[in-house]
């Protein structure tokens, strides 16, 4: 009887393959083994990503969204409209979040004249009308008590700052610059000493869009200067000025990223009447919004919020029909995921979500794999939404690509058969912990996955190089005790035996044995049924195999059946598998569907249906035949060289 030997060697084989795709799954468990020389150490490169998101501390299923503007105009200054007409039309549209951000002029409570410097914006703000709210009306929005109690919380010290040829933006901060007073980091750094934060208004206005490198790296040394400059005003107006701010934001981007810096997308009004309001706002993502909780400042410190516009010529996105419609939204998202080096969007009323990486548009869809654009990403991504509402832009992410060398553990090639196998053929135990190395076989280890219906190749291991295979994953090598001879004639007799015991099928005779049309043969879960003979499942029968099925050298395994017949079935559940080193043969109208494993090194002659869904196919030997081989997602495959 070749029980012993046979299966020793099916489980060299079945534990190297099975281990060839586990080394994907597990790269690193060479890590301190010791070895006697009989194997080599292989290295491969394992690719990630350091991600530093800017809603990690963002809670999307509690934290609300706030809509907000930190740039507009009153006749505090140079707009068309009171102080208090102009709060009332952000309150009226739904707005959340207000800085009113008069030129050269501090905004204070909003029940209160706002302070200017002295000169000609002194003069046109003083011989103008510059009505405040009351003090009840004032309480009445922050708190929203005519609005279902959400109130619209004000950022104090809101200011346009004007020195020469550039505005900054500035909040929390009671620095004023004189009108046209000094250069573009006077605001910025004497806003950053008092404790207050900046933002870059309307950039384009002063490049004329050309983004120079000399003008490029004059705001990359700002923002690497001082950190509480938080960003540019990305897109304003009606994107006149901003045509090219987002391409200025990602040449910014490429040189501050690699540094650890982020530099932030904020969306304005930069209104002068209420007749602006509602051309671009930001989202701010927040716990709460009240008065006083620190919360809008912290978000726009982190980057958590996104900005939304009506009109983006460049992105050739154009819904100015809609302004002030909030029944027509802008692309509006509900979440961002990270899991491993996969970022996914869910999000509502857009059309298309691209992924922008160094100013290129290198991917579209809910979810990028940064891994697989590896070869186009530097240190940041980030993505736009568009729909038919306009645009949004979410905060960009830095990335940092980790690589990681990681070992495996292969056998050194044979010299000789009988380096490393027994004279009759058998695996060697070398003596260390179970590992073992088999050079019987010469072939290539290929492990592919499938894509829809593809296959696509991910990993190919060079010719003659032999895995060990280590006790600690479940690979034990063990000898299979000597089974119990079947030789009687009844199906329901042979369930009885499987149930107790394995069973080793020898039924005398050239026609072997057969499971009759209507039966069912069941192999149970950790009983294993060798068949060295033949074993028909005859037409309407069926082997349902949740266990394990050994075809012996010489023995055979057949689903019965004729081209106008009812045919036999041959099921593999999950937990099962056939290990074969003989012949299996599944017939014509035939169907053997695998959910487990099939291990083959010898011939499956396929003219039914050859059926692999959600299990593996292990093949050193031959797949022949003339029908389907239907082969479903998920399903790994080694096939023969």
């Amino acid at each position: 009887m070749n029980t012993l030997r046979i299966s020793k060697k099916l489980t060299a084989l079945f534990l190297a393959l099975v281990f060839a795709s586990v080394i994907i799954a597990t790269p690193a468990f060479a890590t301190g083994l010791d070895f006697d020389g009989q194997a080599i150490r292989k290295t491969y490169i394992e690719y990630g990503y350091e991600i530093t998101n800017p809603y990690a501390n963002v809670d999307w299923e509690t934290f609300s969204q706030y809509k907000t503007n930190l740039h507009a105009h009153s006749t505090a200054s140079d707009g068309d409209h009171t102080l208090a007409a102009m709060i009332e039309a952000y309150y009226v549209n739904g707005y959340d979040i207000l800085g009113m951000a008069d030129h050269g002029t501090r905004s204070l409570p909003w029940n209160q004249r706002p302070t200017h410097n002295g000169g000609l914006l002194d003069g046109l703000a003083g011989g103008r009308n510059t009505t405040v709210l009351t003090t009840a009306r004032y309480n009445e929005i922050l708190t929203g008590t005519d609005r279902n109690d959400r109130g619209m919380t004000q950022v104090l010290d809101a200011n346009e700052q004007n020195p020469a040829n550039n505005h900054v933006l500035s909040y929390y901060s009671s620095f004023n610059t004189s009108l046209t007073a000094g250069t573009l980091e006077t605001p910025i750094r004497e806003v950053n000493n008092r404790g207050g934060v900046t933002v870059v208004a309307h950039p384009g206005r002063y490049t004329n869009g050309n983004n120079t490198p000399a003008q490029v790296i004059n705001y990359v040394n700002m923002f690497m200067r001082y950190s509480t400059c938080l960003g540019y005003e990305v897109s304003g107006k009606m994107d006149g000025e901003t045509f090219h701010d987002r391409i200025l934001w990602d040449l910014t981007l490429m040189q501050t990223a690699p540094l650890g810096r982020n530099v932030f997308g904020f969306a304005n009004d930069d209104s002068h009447n209420i007749n602006e309001v509602g051309r671009n706002w930001m989202m701010f993502l927040m716990p709460s919004n009240v008065m006083g909780d620190g919360n809008v400042r912290a978000a726009m410190e982190a980057g958590a919020f996104y900005s939304s516009s009506r009109y983006a010529r460049p992105e050739g996105v154009d819904a100015r029909q809609y302004i002030r419609n909030w029944d027509v939204p802008a692309p509006y998202i509900a979440n961002i995921s990270i899991d491993n080096n996969t970022i996914t969007v869910e999000a509502s009323f857009y059309n298309t979500i691209e992924w922008i990486a160094d100013g290129n548009i290198i991917a579209t869809g809910n979810s990028i794999d940064l891994v697989e654009y590896k070869d186009s990403i530097n240190s940041y991504i980030r993505f736009q939404l568009k729909g038919v509402g306009g645009i949004s832009w979410a905060q960009p992410m830095l990335l940092k690509l980790i690589e990681t060398e990681v070992e495996y553990l292969a056998c050194i090639e044979c010299e000789s058969a009988l380096d490393f196998v027994s004279q009759d053929g058998d695996c060697y135990v070398n003596g260390f912990d179970g590992y073992f190395c088999e050079c019987g076989y010469s072939f290539y280890i290929k492990i592919y996955e499938t894509i829809g219906h593809e296959l696509k190749l991910v990993y190919d291991i060079e010719q003659r190089l032999w895995f060990n295979i280590c006790s600690k994953y479940g690979c034990n090598y063990r000898e299979i005790a000597e089974a119990p001879v079947f030789s009687g004639t009844s199906p329901s007799q042979l369930n009885a035996f499987l149930a107790k015991s394995d069973v080793e099928l020898t039924t005398p005779g050239s026609g072997g044995y057969g499971i009759a049309a209507g039966t069912t043969l069941i192999v149970p879960e950790g009983r294993t049924l060798y068949i060295s003979t033949i074993l028909n499942v005859r037409r309407g029968a069926t082997l349902h195999i949740e266990g394990t099925v050994v075809v012996l050298e010489g023995g055979r395994l057949n689903s019965d059946g004729h081209e106008d017949a009812v045919t036999g079935t041959i099921v593999i559940t999950a937990e099962g598998k056939i290990i074969n080193e003989g012949y299996v043969e599944i017939a014509q109208r035939s169907t053997l569907t695998n959910l487990g494993i099939i291990a083959n090194n010898g011939t499956i002659g396929n003219h039914g249906r050859f059926e692999v869904r959600t299990g593996t196919l292990f093949t050193q030997g031959v797949v022949t035949g003339t029908r389907t081989l239907a082969i479903h997602r998920d399903v790994k495959i080694m096939p023969p060289t």
